[in-house]
C-alpha cells in the first residue's frame, strides 16, 4: 500500500508540474502549486523512497504519513484553483510610486544588511534562540528588497541604482550560501530575478528559460545529499570555501540512500506515527506555539512569561530530540499532528491566500510583492512548517504592509491601461 501511495504522491506532482509547464500557462512555473510540486519531487519524494527501502514493514511505517501527504499536495491545487477563480472587477490599479521604490529599496537593504552582519558568524547549528532570533528576524529586509529592486529595473531612469543594489544584494547571497548554506536564501533570489527576467522576455524565449526554474531545485536536490556536511565545515570557519567545496564526499548511492532515510521526512514519520497511535493531536497549538518562538523574545516579556504563553503538547519531547541539531519535522508533520489527515486544510488556507495574490498580480504591485515575499515561506511550508506562512503574513501586516501602503497609490483602470 505504501508504495502505491508513493507513486500516487509522484504522479499527483508530475501532473502539477505538467500544468505549469504546458504552453498555455504563461509564467506558470512560478505559480505556488508548481513551486510546491518541485519541493515535493527533489527533496520529499527521494526521503520517501529511501526510507521505504531502508525499514523493515514499509506499509505499517509509512501509509498513514504517504497519504497524508498526498491530501496535502491535492489541497494545494484545491486552494490555489480555487483563489484564482472568478472574474475581477476593479476599478483601480494599485502602483508604488516609481519616485520611492529606490528609496525604500535602500531603505529595507540597509536593515536586512545590518541585521545579517550583526548576525553573521553567530549560527553554529542548531536551534536558534536568544538575541539572535530578533536580529534574524531583520535579515528578511533584503528579500523585500529585492523584489523592490527587480522592480525598479524595469522603469525608465532607474536601471543604474538598481543594478548596483542587486550587486550588493547577490554579494550577500554569495556570502550567507558560504556561511550559512541556507538553500532556501539560494533558491528565492534565482526565482525572483527569474520571475522579473521572464515576466519582460518574449513568449518565445520563456518557452526555453522556463526550465530554468525546475532546473533550480533538480540542483538542490543533488546538493542534498552533501548539504550536512557542508554546513558542518560552513560553520566550524576552519576552511575556506572552496575548500568546502573540494572536501565534499558524494559518496555511493546506497550511502546517499541511507543518510536520505534518517533526513527530515523520517523525522515526519516517526513524529506522525507517535500522533496517530496515541491520538496526540494539539489543533493548532503547535503554530501557535512556533509564533511566539518566533515573534516573542525573552529579553522584552522575560523567559517565564513566554514559557506561560506556550501551550504544552504531548510529542514536545520527541520533537527536541529529532530537531536538536536544526534537522526539521517538516509541515506535513505538524499539520498532521494538529488535525490528523484533516491537517490538509492548513496547506489548502495557505494555498488559497497564494491564489488570491497571484490572480491580482497585474492589478496590485502590493499583492504581487506578498506573492513573491512569501514564496520562501511557502517553500518552508513543506521543508519546515506550515507555521513560516502564517508568521511571515505576521511580520508582512506590523513591519512592511504600512511602508508600502503610503509609497502606493490607487490609478483609474483606464488610466493606467493608457499610460
Amino acid at each position: 500500500m505504501s508504495q502505491i501511495l508513493i507513486i500516487l504522491f509522484a504522479i499527483i506532482n508530475v501532473l502539477l508540474l505538467y500544468d505549469g509547464l504546458r504552453k498555455k500557462s504563461v509564467m506558470g512555473v512560478f505559480r505556488f502549486p508548481f513551486i510546491i510540486a518541485c519541493v515535493n519531487l527533489t527533496f520529499i519524494y527521494p526521503q520517501l523512497t529511501a526510507i521505504a527501502a531502508h525499514v523493515k514493514n514499509p506499509d505499517a511505517y509509512l501509509t498513514t504519513s504517504v497519504l497524508h501527504m498526498c491530501l496535502c499536495t491535492v489541497a494545494v491545487w484545491a486552494g490555489f484553483v480555487i483563489g484564482t477563480s472568478g472574474n475581477l472587477r476593479n476599478q483601480f490599479i494599485r502602483r508604488f510610486n516609481p519616485q520611492k521604490i529606490i528609496p525604500i529599496a535602500i531603505l529595507f537593504l540597509f536593515i536586512g544588511i545590518s541585521a545579517y552582519l550583526i548576525n553573521r558568524g553567530v549560527y553554529k547549528g542548531g536551534k536558534i534562540s536568544g538575541p539572535f532570533v530578533i536580529v534574524n528576524f531583520f535579515t528578511a529586509y533584503i528579500n523585500y528588497a529585492l523584489i523592490l529592486i527587480m522592480m525598479a529595473l524595469y522603469l525608465p531612469g532607474k536601471k543604474s541604482n538598481a543594478r548596483f543594489l542587486l550587486f550588493i544584494v547577490l554579494v550577500i547571497a554569495i556570502d550567507q550560501f558560504i556561511n550559512q548554506a541556507r538553500r532556501a536564501n539560494a533558491l528565492y533570489i534565482a526565482m525572483i530575478i527569474g520571475y522579473f527576467y521572464m515576466l519582460h522576455c518574449s513568449r518565445k524565449k520563456y518557452t526555453i528559460v522556463k526550465y530554468v526554474i525546475p532546473g533550480v531545485f533538480l540542483f538542490g536536490m543533488l546538493f542534498n545529499t552533501v548539504i550536512a556536511q557542508f554546513r558542518e565545515n560552513a560553520y566550524s570557519g576552519e576552511v575556506s570555501a572552496v575548500e568546502n567545496v573540494e572536501s565534499l564526499d558524494f559518496g555511493s548511492k546506497e550511502e546517499n540512500n541511507a543518510n536520505l532515510a534518517i533526513g527530515e521526512v523520517n523525522n515526519a514519520v516517526k513524529g506522525i506515527n507517535l500522533c496517530e497511535t496515541y491520538s496526540l493531536y494539539d489543533f493548532g497549538a503547535s503554530n501557535w506555539n512556533t509564533t511566539v518562538n518566533q515573534l516573542v523574545p525573552k529579553v522584552l516579556v522575560g523567559a517565564s512569561q513566554k514559557q506561560q504563553l506556550l501551550i504544552p503538547c504531548a510529542y514536545d519531547q520527541l520533537v527536541a530530540s529529532l530537531t536538536k541539531t536544526g534537522s526539521t519535522m517538516t509541515g506535513y508533520f505538524d499539520s498532521y499532528a494538529s488535525f490528523g489527515l484533516l491537517g490538509f486544510i492548513k496547506f489548502f488556507i495557505i494555498a488559497l491566500i497564494m491564489g488570491v495574490l497571484w490572480k491580482r498580480r497585474n492589478l496590485s504591485d502590493i499583492s504581487i510583492f506578498l506573492y513573491l515575499a512569501l514564496l520562501t515561506p511557502g517553500i518552508h511550508a513543506i521543508t519546515h512548517s506550515t507555521n513560516a506562512v502564517f508568521s511571515a503574513l505576521i511580520i508582512y501586516a506590523f513591519f512592511v504592509f504600512p511602508i508600502l501602503k503610503a509609497i502606493s497609490k490607487n490609478i483609474p483602470y483606464r488610466t493606467a491601461i493608457n499610460v
